[in-house]
């Protein structure tokens, strides 16, 4: 056999001895598990921050759409933007 079939049975006689041990298994379940839980927990704080940002930014030209408005028309003019913005329901 040339080193190369050597190579690659010894291997695959590794992996299989790998898979039936408890041990090792357990360890490698353990750092997968780990990982994931460090992968997700860092996709939830972006996707929450990232959600928090257009949220302020959101609020931020509402309040200052709504000073211009009140600046010009008052509560009235307010009121009315609100209804055709969300209609009577609110």
């Amino acid at each position: 056999m040339d080193n190369c079939e050597t190579l690659k049975r010894a291997v695959a006689e590794g992996i299989r001895e790998a898979l039936h041990d408890p041990d090792i298994m357990d360890e490698f379940w353990e750092h997968a598990f780990g990982r994931l839980q460090r992968d997700s927990t860092d996709y939830a704080k972006s996707f929450l921050w990232s959600g928090f940002k257009q949220l302020v930014g959101k609020a931020v030209t509402f309040f200052i759409l709504g000073m211009l408005i009140y600046s010009i028309g008052g509560w009235q003019a307010v009121h009315r933007i609100w209804l055709l913005m969300w209609g009577n329901n609110g």
